[in-house]
């Protein structure tokens, strides 16, 4: 389970797309109901998008979108 307290420390993850594609991008921060995730194409991901993370798949929504992070809930 994810504790609710920010994690700062950067760990690597799959955004798996519809198409059958995967993106491998990092997090800069993550937490039990969300988190930013470092991307150099922060435009190219999908509003709502289904993530491995630690071993669990997390279905996931973009809040916002800036150069280089976006920020995503979970559902």
């Amino acid at each position: 389970m994810l504790s609710r307290r920010p994690s700062l420390v950067s760990k690597k993850s799959i955004i798996i797309l519809e198409n059958g594609q995967n993106i491998q991008v990092s997090f800069e921060t993550i937490t039990a109901s969300g988190a930013i995730i470092l991307t150099e194409s922060p435009y190219d991901i999908p509003d709502k998008f289904t993530m491995e993370i630690f071993r669990q798949i997390k279905h996931c929504n973009i809040v916002w979108r800036m150069t280089g992070k976006v920020g995503v809930r979970f559902d």
